[in-house]
């Protein structure tokens, strides 16, 4: 850690067994034995703090900042946002930013004036104004930003994204770990910063854009929750969206940057190839507003486009998107509930319950540990299964839904109902029906967007599931 205080912080999922000597968490789930007992308050050994990190059992809370936001430059990148643009450097203003270096990027606006007076309005002497004369999407106008900074390290954040007073103070002391390249924070939706691309004049309209509102609060793509986590392919968090990151410069020049070749996507890639050999940390202390856009078209445009970056994704990065990541045993066991045979997979899930048994021996009580974490393990599998009927599946699965045989259909219609209807929460804004069908709308257009995509790249492989994963990692 650089020399640098830090104490850990057990993740949501971590459990302590045995007295202390074994722990139970992380992602993808582990379970880690140790000669003596671990408290997490007084771990002096430099090896068990990097493996609880790289498990994901462990986050870092970190005393010192290694750098001040004046080693930070901010890059926002603007196509035509006026408006958005104006509120994230009045954002960067009210977040007491002062003396950090921004570069606004035109990347070839229509009306480059407006983007002009907009910055010269903002009243920053920091601020550096550059002009892509053709567009070269987001990921190029990243990078033109890039080759102006300057400072050890570079925070990219779009048009339209404001960030929260405190932001670069809850994400600069993990910068004190040298593994680290780059750090998110939470970007969640805020329902009083709405895009209208029309005005909706009808009573039913304005109730469709509201209730879409209310949902984006809540279920943002963007947002990924209020746990920290480690970012990896495979993990809780796969991966940020550079809507906001803060990351080494070096780093990200050492990679080359952003892939400009990629129209959508970009954002994970540059993710995904950083996660290789570096660490990256998602800390939702720090907080960052985005706009939602509400009207229906708009939305369900949005959730299309991410779902066709997911195919030249896949071709870059293996073992990146994939609709579900279970075990071979937990597959069987759905399947054969699916196929109206409940029993068999039952017996399925006994027979990998009593393999469990064998490999957490060394626990003091095994059997019950793996009767735990089988049973867990298989309905968390149910869940994610359905999720991948709802979104990459469903173009074959509604077929079946209607003239497959009754066990099936009861499970496709199951998988669509069942989990939109338990994300419903009370005080979200909208009633549990009207949640349903929002979710459902989303998932839909999602994997609209990933058939479009594997169409378009000639490729299978988001359509795949990868049924390799194991359900632990055994002691150790």
């Amino acid at each position: 850690m650089n020399g640098t205080s830090v104490r850990l912080v057990a993740d949501s999922s971590l459990r302590i067994v045995d007295g202390g000597r074994v722990l139970i968490g992380g992602s993808p789930l582990t379970v880690l034995r140790f000669a003596a007992p671990i408290d997490l308050d007084d771990i002096t050994s430099a090896s068990v703090v990097d493996r609880l990190l790289d498990c994901g059992m462990a986050h870092p809370v970190i005393g010192t900042a290694p750098f001040d936001p004046t080693e930070v430059s901010i890059v926002v990148p603007v196509f035509d946002d006026v408006a958005g643009l104006a509120e994230t450097l009045a954002g960067i203003r009210r977040a007491g930013t002062t003396g950090t270096a921004i570069v606004v990027v035109d990347d070839g606006s229509t009306e480059p004036d407006a983007i002009a007076a907009t910055v010269a309005l903002a009243g920053n002497p920091m601020i550096r104004l550059i002009r892509n004369e053709t567009n070269r999407g987001p990921g190029g106008a990243r990078n033109a930003g890039l080759e102006l900074v300057d400072t050890p390290l570079v925070a990219f954040l779009d048009a339209g994204c404001v960030p929260e007073p405190g932001w670069l103070d809850a994400l600069l002391p993990h910068f004190g770990d040298d593994r680290v390249a780059l750090v998110a924070p939470r970007v969640h939706a805020e329902v009083s910063r709405t895009v209208e691309y029309r005005q909706e004049s009808s009573p039913f309209g304005r109730r469709v854009a509201a209730a879409i509102r209310a949902y984006e609060a809540r279920r943002s793509s963007l947002d990924l929750g209020d746990e920290p986590a480690r970012v990896a392919p495979g993990t809780r968090v796969a991966y940020v969206p550079t809507a906001c990151v803060v990351a080494r410069t070096d780093e990200i020049r050492r990679i080359g940057g952003f892939d400009e070749r990629l129209e959508l996507g970009e954002d994970v890639d540059l993710v995904w190839r950083l996660a290789e050999d570096r660490r990256l940390r998602y800390e939702p202390a720090a907080r960052v507003g985005h706009d939602i856009r509400s009207h229906p078209r708009a939305w369900l445009r949005r959730k299309f486009d991410y779902g066709t970056s997911a195919a030249p994704l896949a071709l870059r990065h293996p073992a990146g998107p994939v609709p579900v990541r279970i075990s071979r045993w937990s597959a069987a066991a759905w399947i054969a509930v699916a196929a109206g045979r409940p029993l068999a997979g039952t017996a399925v899930a006994a027979v990998s319950t009593a393999l469990l048994i064998r490999k957490l021996a060394l626990l003091d009580h095994p059997v019950a540990e793996s009767v735990r974490l089988a049973g867990v393990g298989n309905v968390a599998a149910g869940a994610l299964l359905a999720n991948a009927v709802r979104r990459a599946w469903w173009p074959v699965a509604l077929p079946f839904a209607l003239v497959g045989p009754r066990p099936l259909r009861r499970t496709i219609v199951a998988a669509f109902l069942v989990p939109p209807i338990l994300t419903w929460r009370p005080g979200s804004g909208v009633d549990p029906a009207t949640w349903a069908v929002l979710s459902i709308a989303d998932d839909l257009a999602y994997g609209a967007g990933v058939w479009s995509g594997c169409i378009r790249f000639r490729t299978v492989a988001p359509l795949v599931p990868d049924l390799s994963v194991g359900r632990v990692t055994a002691p150790r």
